[in-house]
Parts: structure tokens; sequence; C-alpha cells
């Protein structure tokens, strides 16, 4: 889980995989949370990641925490995945 600034409008996250020992992740979800303790809604999901990849919301969701999950992967026990979250104001996280 991934904490936001308080007021965060998120619209892009930009995953960005370690290329370094070859592709890891095969499919993931991102997940955020509207209030702390509430549910998980659905942001976003794929296959692959590769270098990087930026993926973009409709529209900005306000959001306090991100969850990023690989939810399939060519090998177990790599963890070489960057999550940066974006708001149209910027960066939210670093």
């Amino acid at each position: 889980m991934l904490p936001l600034p308080a007021g965060a409008a998120v619209d892009r996250i930009v995953l960005q995989e370690d290329q370094t020992g070859g592709q890891f992740v095969v499919t993931y979800t991102a997940e955020v949370q509207a209030a702390a303790g509430g549910p998980w809604a659905p942001f976003s999901g794929g296959t692959t990641i590769g270098s990087k990849r930026i993926d973009v919301a409709p529209a900005p969701v306000a959001a306090v925490a991100l969850r990023f999950t690989v939810t399939a992967a060519f090998s177990p026990g790599h963890a070489g995945v960057k999550v940066d979250v974006l708001s149209g104001d910027g960066c939210a996280t670093q």
C-alpha cells in the first residue's frame, strides 16, 4: 500500500520495471482507496509493464492510498517495480 497526500486526485500511475534480470510482471492490478479504512476500488490493470507503462484514468480519482498487486509473474521473488502516482498538479509520490 502506498499512502498518498491528503486531497490527492489521481489521474495517472507510472510503472517502471527493472529489466536487469528480464521481464517479470505478466499481469497486475492497481486499486485506490477513497478514505482510510474504506474499500478498495479498481484503478487500472494490465499485462506486462516492460521498461515503463503509464496507466491513465478517464477522470481524476480522489484517493488516500494506492495498492499495486502483481497477479501473475514469470518467476517468484523479483521485486523490481517502481510506482509513481500522478495528479493534474504533478507527482503525488516520489
